[in-house]
C-alpha cells in the first residue's frame, strides 16, 4: 500500500521539528530515497558520458541539499503547492543537471511532446500566445489534469513516478496525458477561430 500525501506531510513535519531524531531521516530517506534515485537516473541517462558513480555522487548532493543549513530546503516545502515526492523530484532533477553541467556532461533533453502536439512550426509570437492560451485552458481542467500536466510537461518527471503520485497505472498515465494533450488542442483550435 502506497503510502499516503498526509503521512509524507507528517515524515517532512516530523524531520524539520526534530532534526537529529535519527529515525525520522532514516524513515524519510526509506520513503523518498527511490523516488529521488529514480528522478537522478532518469535524467542522468540522458547524458552522453555519464557513469553509475554520477548518479550516486548527485543523491548524496541532493541528501546534503536538504538536511544543511537547519533543513532549509525542507522547510521550503508547501504542501499546498505540490506533494512532498513532486518538491523531491524538482530538487534533484535540477542538481542532477547542474551536475551533468558541471562535468561537461551533454544532456539531451526529449522533445517536449507538448509543443510538438500544439506548437509545431509557428513563429517566436504564436508560439508564445499559444502557450498562454494552455495556461488559460488548464485553469479550467481539474486539478488531477494540472497536476499531470505540471509532472510530465513541466518537471519531465517519469510515468513511472507519475503513476504512483497519481495512484493510477502507468498505461493510464499514457492515457491521461493523450486526453489532456486533445482537450489543450481543442482549447488552441477555438481561440484560434475566434
Amino acid at each position: 500500500m502506497a503510502p499516503s500525501p498526509q503521512s509524507d506531510i507528517e515524515l517532512v513535519r516530523r524531520c524539520i521539528g526534530h532534526p537529529n531524531d535519527r529515525g525520522a531521516v532514516r524513515a524519510f530517506l526509506a520513503r523518498f530515497a527511490p523516488v529521488i534515485r529514480q528522478t537522478i537516473g532518469w535524467v542522468m541517462c540522458r547524458c552522453s558520458a555519464a557513469r553509475p558513480e554520477d548518479r550516486e555522487d548527485v543523491f548524496q548532493e541532493v541528501c546534503v541539499a536538504l538536511f544543511r543549513n537547519n533543513l532549509d530546503a525542507l522547510r521550503r516545502f508547501d504542501p499546498a503547492r505540490s506533494c512532498a515526492a513532486t518538491y523531491l523530484m524538482t530538487i534533484a532533477r535540477r542538481l542532477a543537471i547542474n551536475c551533468a553541467r558541471q562535468r561537461s556532461l551533454h544532456v539531451a533533453v526529449p522533445v517536449d511532446e507538448l509543443d510538438g502536439a500544439l506548437f509545431a512550426e509557428d513563429d517566436a509570437a504564436e508560439s508564445h500566445e499559444r502557450r498562454e492560451i494552455v495556461e488559460r485552458s488548464l485553469a479550467g481542467c481539474s486539478p488531477r489534469d494540472r497536476l499531470l500536466y505540471r509532472l510530465y510537461f513541466e518537471d519531465m518527471a517519469p510515468p513511472e513516478t507519475i503513476a504512483r503520485i497519481l495512484g493510477v497505472g502507468v498505461n493510464t498515465v499514457y492515457s491521461k496525458k493523450a486526453k489532456l494533450i486533445d482537450k489543450l488542442k481543442v482549447a488552441v483550435a477555438k481561440t484560434e477561430k475566434s
